[in-house]
């Protein structure tokens, strides 16, 4: 009898992990310092720009985060011992390299449109699955030191980023005037070449014959959005997303040398 019980007795349970519940917790503080922001910049349009954030905003993460994993698979089997920050900035800035690179030579045929650019995309994020399926290997616990919680004070500035990147392109940029830059060529190239149907020159626009990387970004979001007007926003959010991307590589960079440089 004593034999079938200890048969049909409940497996020892194992101790519960808390290392990620620091983690957690400063991701819940970020993301209500985030929220407490846009709501105190934004007021009465807090609806409308979220609705902003979580659609045209959406569809840029999207692609930056496909993007990124492509590029990580193929960063982890050059670099196995990677660290992640590194990691993650590196094969971002090879997976959006290869998106532009792909979207220009679709382009230049003519042949970049609503469902070849979200192929590209597709195609990108398949590339990252086994990131997915070999996450024990790579993805560790972070051990949060007590100066992690600084994050807590650039998270003001990306609430008040977010914000900023819901206003209509040129609103900001008073003193070039009025968003110069944006309006004549970051943002009017990409949309000529999507009522074109083509990416060629402009003769009429000596900024097209400038290196185009990021503007041909544009263009794809432009396919996957319907229009120019209707990817403003989206264009916006990618600028926002490459400059958090930077700030990883940074962070990467830094952290490495201080790896190096400690005593073995």
């Amino acid at each position: 009898m004593a034999r079938a019980s200890a048969t049909f007795a409940a497996p020892p349970q194992r101790p519960a992990d808390n290392r990620l519940a620091p983690l957690r917790l400063l991701v819940l503080a970020t993301f209500i310092v985030v929220a407490a922001t846009i709501g105190g910049m934004a007021g009465v349009n807090t609806i409308d720009v979220l609705a902003v954030i979580f659609t045209d905003g959406l569809v840029a993460f999207i692609d930056v985060l496909a993007a990124t994993l492509g590029g990580m698979a193929i960063i982890r089997r050059i670099v196995p011992g990677a660290g992640r920050a590194l990691l993650v900035a590196s094969g971002a800035g090879l997976g959006l390299g290869l998106l532009l690179t792909a979207g220009l030579m679709l382009g230049l045929c003519g042949w970049l449109n609503a469902g070849s650019a979200w192929a590209l995309v597709g195609v990108l994020a398949l590339g990252g699955l086994d990131l997915y399926v070999d996450r024990r290997r790579w993805i560790r616990p972070l051990a949060l030191e007590p100066a992690a919680w600084l994050w807590l004070l650039p998270a003001v500035g990306l609430g008040v980023a977010l914000v900023a990147a819901c206003l209509p392109p040129g609103l900001l940029w008073g003193d070039e005037p009025h968003g110069y830059d944006v309006i004549s060529y970051h943002l009017q190239i990409p949309r000529e070449w999507y009522d074109a149907g083509r990416i060629l020159p402009l003769e009429h626009n000596v900024f097209s014959h400038f290196p185009l990387g990021q503007e041909t970004l544009y263009l794809v979001l432009m396919h996957q959005m319907g229009g120019a007007h209707e990817a403003m926003y989206a264009c916006q959010f990618l600028s926002l997303l490459l400059m958090g991307l930077a700030t990883v590589a940074v962070y990467g960079a830094v952290s490495g040398m201080n790896a190096s440089a400690s005593p073995v």
